[in-house]
């Protein structure tokens, strides 16, 4: 074979088109052939791009904060149940059998709601007092305060909040845990059994002490209402064992007349403000975007023009106009998935910056935790990516479609 034919086989491939490699190559060196231009056109996506994924990263980053804040990974599967009546559609032991006996429903918990008085120190204090299981007190996650746990498990104990403490003119939570307080509670005379006449009247012991509102409120255990035949809750708390599963369990337990709540819908109704404001977010970055779709619109028409004669030079020595094209196309590529990736890269070291300047500006007032407002998502990174190639591709179409048409011998004599 002789040197022509060879070096011919090494360039064209069996379609008699230039191989791939071969246009990478010279992409590559055209690229860096004029540095300032090319560097300058990379900082411009690297902006735009930059710009985007920064603010999306802070949008995605303050909905995880905020739903983080507002559920946990076991409340976002719980649904509350209220009805209007009490004695119309009651909330009894036969209505939790039947919500326990639907599919994906993991337990049911029942919350009784009765005012009451707590007398101590030769004071008498206005108290709520909830009586249920000690699941319910978990799943609310109580700020806890003094004592070793929430737990209402063990007879003649209650937990007590914050807001009980101040009212009474207790400051140190501390010191009144395993202090005894008489509490009266008043149940209404339309929920009590046959038989009893008067308040249920006891003294509880106190093991625990936890942050819950502004409301003066006792927790004590549900066996202390149904162990006296009182068998219709205010509420009831359902955990579902699956997510996915609450809106469904939701309709049907309002199908029975019942009233419903769950963190779930809260969570939604934070999906959805937070893509509004990604889509506000995406609007000005779209502005930087716009700046450096321009410039690289502009660098590569300048550099059509300035390699006219280097188009019909190729022409003459049998390039296709699918190779010209997938030469513009791969340095337009080359250029936006550049500026993409560093892009993606300065926009993850601005945010960690901005984490460390607000964790170290929350420890200045007190608080020890990390701080993250930025959340990036594989699928942002990944899309990012996707989307610069392909803005590469959208850049390029009329310039590559321009230098793929010209004349071979016009383009020699420009």
């Amino acid at each position: 074979m002789s040197i022509e034919s060879k070096a011919k086989a090494e360039l064209y491939g069996a379609n008699d088109s230039i191989r791939i490699l071969v246009l990478i190559r010279i992409a590559i060196s055209n690229l860096f052939y004029k540095k300032l231009r090319t560097s300058l056109t990379v900082i411009g996506v690297v902006v735009g791009i930059g710009a985007i994924v920064f603010l999306l990263a802070f949008g995605y980053g303050l909905r995880d904060l905020v739903t983080n804040q507002v559920v946990d990974s076991n409340s976002i599967r719980t649904i509350d149940v209220s009805q209007a009546n009490p004695l119309v559609l009651p909330l009894n032991q036969e209505t939790e059998e039947k919500i326990e006996a639907f599919n994906d429903v993991e337990s049911v918990s029942r919350i009784f709601n009765f005012a009451g008085n707590v007398q101590y120190s030769n004071s008498k204090t206005g108290v709520v007092i909830f009586g249920s299981d000690q699941q319910y007190m978990d799943l609310n996650s109580f700020d806890l305060r003094a004592g070793p746990n929430s737990s209402i498990t063990a007879p003649g104990t209650v937990v007590v909040n914050t807001s009980f403490l101040k009212a009474i003119g207790v400051k140190n939570p501390q010191k009144m845990i395993n202090k005894s307080i008489d509490v009266t509670i008043q149940v209404p005379k339309e929920l009590r059994p046959e038989g009893m006449k008067d308040d249920i009247a006891t003294s509880l012991n106190i093991v625990s002490v936890v942050e819950t509102g502004v409301g003066s409120e006792l927790y004590v255990s549900s066996d202390m209402f149904t162990s006296k035949r009182i068998d219709i809750a205010s509420q009831a708390k359902v955990l579902v064992s699956d997510k996915d599963a609450v809106p469904v369990l939701q309709k049907r337990i309002s199908s029975m007349g019942f009233t419903t709540t769950s963190p779930y819908d809260t969570v939604e109704q934070i999906d959805q403000v937070f893509s509004i404001l990604n889509y506000i977010f995406l609007g000005f970055g779209g502005i930087g975007l716009v700046i450096a779709v321009l410039g690289m619109f502009n660098t590569l028409t300048i550099t059509l023009l300035e390699r006219t004669k280097e188009i019909g030079l190729m022409r003459t020595l049998g390039a296709r106009k699918k190779d010209i094209q997938r030469l513009f196309v791969l340095e337009s590529m080359g250029l936006s998935f550049i500026g993409g990736v560093f892009g993606i890269l300065t926009a993850l070291i601005l945010s960690k910056g901005v984490n460390v300047f607000l964790t170290s500006l929350a420890g200045s007032r007190g608080l020890n935790e990390s701080i993250s407002v930025f959340s990036f998502h594989g699928s942002l990174v990944i899309t990012v990516l996707i989307g610069s190639a392909l803005l590469g591709l959208f850049v390029v179409y009329f310039p590559a479609r321009r230098a793929a048409k010209m004349n071979a011998i016009e383009a020699l004599r420009g």
